[in-house]
This record gives structure tokens, C-alpha cells and sequence, in this order.
């Protein structure tokens, strides 16, 4: 118990630097613009767009509205660490006497030693990490106690963590490592016992959007256009250079609970239906982090969370054989990035050094407009809309759909190439109808100044898009090499 407490401890500290912060990552900017409109009465996927699941916008929305801004939302995310952690101890004291509390402590640190942007940030990851523990402990502990009520939680709660990030589905395939098929009539209770849970969030959710004469809206952006996405995946060199920055960044970092994790996964002979699972959860976590080819560092909280379960009992030895240089290789690495969140100015030095000052251009905007007003951000600066605390007048809080840019990608830093062919073609009557309906008081070009891979899309390339600005909008001056244009007929 006592180790346990120390992860909590360990938990409170390494994500205090969060609080330090107004949006961490392009992400938390993209939820927030998000959760603004849905406060003021709009609907995910119809009044503003993106193709993740619908958990996070409204998560944001949520906490926000009882809350104050992004410090509620990080403190959310904080509280959902510390909720992951209790269930790892959970599993820990029902599978590993020994080292019950080794789990907890693992992923704490391991989920601290990133960029704060992958470490620190509240993404669907983090997010859907809590109701995906919980959902484990349901069905490791339903099948010793052979408990219906249990797997119906189960099942629940992966359709919970489905709505944060659709990869958590893999749970969903794990859980039938649970399964003993020598018993067909048990195993097939547990599986219909397992839909019967995961059905109703599910059809609570479809029946909301369904409701607001939004479901196929809900369908269109959320499921299906993530066809798109996967098939826009970068070439197989590009994502395998990835994938070593990842390497160097987030996994060695972690070395231990990778380490020990993978070498625990390539050697157990799983004696027990848990031991089963936790081998088939790792293996399909790890396999979730490739889809798509972009390794982003927030993929690795996904697969470090079984990990720590599998690591957790060769970590403990090692512990007990070299306290002090295990507790270095797991603390020093978490130490140091924890420095470096500390100070929001050296995070930006490190990682951020090419960028604007957002700030100084929201500040520059909210200066310009009421705050019942709208702006609309021509490119990929969700920012913007935090910083100038400004809804954006349209239903994209980010422009990649129009222009077909795909994050992690050459189509992003490479300026040869050319995505348009990606594009969304049945997003821009959308946009129309929105700068007609909405009238944003003002449109901030950021491909003027070639922000985050814009300068390659200048509006004078979409020739409606650049007529329907000259007819309805005039230019208002330059901030940071963005051109603000101010609407002109009300």
C-alpha cells in the first residue's frame, strides 16, 4: 500500500507543470474550440467537426462548464491518471502479490517521461486508459468469480473507452482471451453478457446524435472518414524514420517497463486465463500504436498501460536487486522532462522554438472583435481561438479537410508536396454556408506566414474561397505575418 501511495504522490507532482499551461498541444486547442460550441447549444459533427470519437468534445464541454477553462480540464486529466493507477493496483493485488503496487508506479512515471505535449496534454489516450482498467479488473475478477454483473461492466466500460479513441477497441478483442471454450455455454454467456454492456453507451450515444437530426453526420465524420485517414498514411520510409524519433523520445525514456514488459511478452508461457489476456492486450495494444503509420508519442500511453502489468513483477525483482539504479533508470527520465514542463518558456525553446507568439496574436484579436463574435483560423492553429478566447465561425477548427494536409505526414513539412487531392470536396460547401449563417467577424490567414506547413495553401489558390473574401471581408492589417481580413457588410 505504501508503494501505492508513492505513485499517487509521484502522480500529483509530475502533472502539476499542467497546470502552468493554457493549451498544451494542438489537441487540447482542438477540443477546447470544440467544447465552445457545444456550450453555446451546437452538435459534435454537425455544428463543429473532427473525425475523432465524440468523448473528448464533450468531456472538454463538461469539465469546462463546471470549471475554469483548460485548469479543469488538465485537473481532469490528472484525475483520470490517478483513476488508471487505482485500477492497475486493482489488477496488481488480484495477479501479482508480489508486486502489486510495481504497475501503478511504472505507468505514472512512464506516462510523465514525454514531451508535454504527449505527456501532459488530455488526449483521447489518457482519457480512454481509465475506463479501459477498469473494464480489465471487471473481467479478470468476473472470471474467478464467474460474476454476470461484472462482465456487463466489462463491456460497458470498452464501449466507454471506445468513444474516447476507437483503437481501445482491442480490449474489446482481448477479453475473449478470458474465455475457456472447454465450457462453450459459460464462454458464450460471458461474450453476449459483454455485448449487452458495450451495446447500451453505445445506443445512448447513437440515440443522442440521432435525436439532433445528427447521426449521419455522426457516421460521415466519425466513422467513416477514418477510411481516409489510414489510407492517407505516410510511406513506409517516412513512418519507420518516425517511429526511431518515437524510439528515442518516448520508449527509451521508459526503458525498464518496455524493456522488462517486452521481454516478459516474448517469453511467458501463459499458465492462466489472465495471463492469457494480459499477453493478447499488450500484443494488440503495441499492434494499435502502427495503425496508420503516424506514431504520434500520446500512441505509446495505449500499449504502456498492459505493459506495466506485464513488467511489473521482472521490475520488482530488479528493484530488490539494484534499488538504486532501477529507481534512477525509471525516476531520472520522468525527472527531467518534468523539469522542462515546468517551465513553459524552456518548452517552447525545445520543442516549440519556430512558432509565434500565439499569445501576443490572440490578445491582437481579441482586441479587434466583441466577445459574441467569431473568427475563423485559415490553416492549422487551433490556438488561435484559446488564445483570442473566440468561437470560430466555422464548423473546422482546423482546415486539413480542406486542404487534404495529413498530420505526421510529408504533406505536412514537405512543401513538394501536394495533397490536394486528399481534400474533403463536400466540406467546402460547408464552409460557405457557414461564413454566410455565422459572418466571422474576422479570418486570419496563417498560411500568410507559413504557419505549421500553411504556406503552401494560399488562399489566392481556392479561387471561391479567395473571391468570397474580397466580396464580403477587406484586410485589416498584419500580426506575427498573419493577414487579418475584417468583414465588411456586417
Amino acid at each position: 500500500m505504501r508503494c501505492f501511495v508513492i505513485a499517487c504522490a509521484l502522480c500529483l507532482l509530475s502533472r502539476a507543470p499542467s497546470f502552468r499551461y493554457g493549451v498544451i498541444s494542438d489537441d487540447e486547442a482542438i477540443y477546447d474550440a470544440m467544447a465552445q460550441e457545444i456550450r453555446a447549444g451546437g452538435v459534435m459533427y454537425r455544428d463543429t467537426v473532427d473525425h475523432k470519437p465524440p468523448g473528448l468534445v464533450y468531456t472538454y464541454a463538461a469539465v469546462q462548464q463546471l470549471g475554469s477553462g483548460m485548469a479543469a480540464v488538465h485537473l481532469t486529466g490528472l484525475l483520470a491518471v490517478l483513476g488508471t493507477i487505482a485500477g492497475l493496483y486493482a489488477i496488481g493485488r488480484r495477479l501479482l502479490p508480489d508486486a502489486a503496487a510495481m504497475p501503478a508506479l511504472l505507468y505514472v512515471l512512464s506516462s510523465a517521461a514525454k514531451q508535454p505535449v504527449d505527456g501532459l496534454a488530455v488526449n483521447g489516450e489518457l482519457l480512454m486508459n481509465l475506463p479501459t482498467v477498469w473494464a480489465a479488473w471487471a473481467a479478470i475478477t468476473a472470471t474467478r468469480k464467474r460474476s454476470l454483473t461484472l462482465d456487463l461492466w466489462a463491456g460497458a466500460l470498452c464501449a466507454i473507452a471506445l468513444l474516447y479513441k476507437y483503437q481501445a477497441a482491442v480490449l474489446g478483442l482481448a477479453l475473449f482471451a478470458l474465455l475457456d471454450f472447454r465450457q462453450p455455454a459459460q464462454a458464450a454467456r460471458r461474450t453476449i453478457a459483454w455485448l449487452l454492456g458495450a451495446a447500451l453507451p453505445l445506443t445512448l450515444c447513437a440515440a443522442y446524435f440521432a435525436e439532433r437530426s445528427a447521426l449521419a453526420d455522426a457516421f460521415s465524420w466519425g466513422i467513416d472518414f477514418n477510411r481516409r485517414y489510414l489510407s492517407d498514411a505516410p510511406p513506409l520510409a517516412w513512418a519507420l524514420r518516425r517511429l526511431g524519433w518515437q524510439f528515442v523520445g518516448v520508449v527509451l525514456p521508459s526503458a525498464l517497463l518496455y524493456g522488462a514488459g517486452l521481454a516478459t511478452l516474448l517469453r511467458i508461457r501463459p499458465q492462466s486465463p489472465e495471463q492469457r489476456f494480459l499477453v493478447v492486450w499488450s500484443a494488440l495494444a503495441l499492434t494499435a500504436v502502427f495503425l496508420g503509420g503516424r506514431f504520434f508519442g500520446h500512441y505509446f500511453l495505449q500499449p504502456e498501460l498492459p505493459l506495466a502489468l506485464l513488467a511489473a513483477e521482472l521490475a520488482a525483482r530488479l528493484f530488490r536487486h539494484r534499488p538504486r539504479t532501477i529507481a534512477v533508470a525509471i525516476g531520472l527520465p520522468a525527472f527531467t522532462f518534468w523539469i522542462v514542463a515546468l517551465s513553459p518558456p524552456l518548452h517552447h525553446r525545445l520543442f516549440d522554438a519556430d512558432s509565434p507568439n500565439l499569445i501576443a496574436l490572440g490578445e491582437a484579436i481579441a482586441d479587434r472583435t466583441r466577445p459574441d463574435q467569431t473568427i475563423w483560423v485559415w490553416g492549422n492553429v487551433p490556438q488561435i481561438y484559446h488564445a483570442a478566447q473566440r468561437r470560430p465561425g466555422v464548423r473546422f477548427p482546423f482546415c486539413n479537410y480542406l486542404t487534404g494536409l495529413s498530420p505526421a505526414t510529408p504533406s505536412e513539412y514537405d512543401p513538394a508536396v501536394d495533397p490536394h487531392e486528399h481534400a474533403v470536396a463536400e466540406a467546402w460547401p460547408l464552409v460557405f454556408h457557414d461564413l454566410e449563417s455565422r459572418r466571422p467577424a474576422l479570418v486570419i490567414d496563417t498560411a500568410a506566414a507559413g504557419m505549421k506547413g500553411y504556406g503552401k495553401f494560399p488562399i489566392a489558390s481556392f479561387p471561391k474561397l479567395d473571391a468570397y473574401l474580397q466580396a464580403h471581408y477587406h484586410r485589416a492589417g498584419e500580426i506575427s505575418g498573419a493577414v487579418l481580413y475584417h468583414r465588411s457588410d456586417g
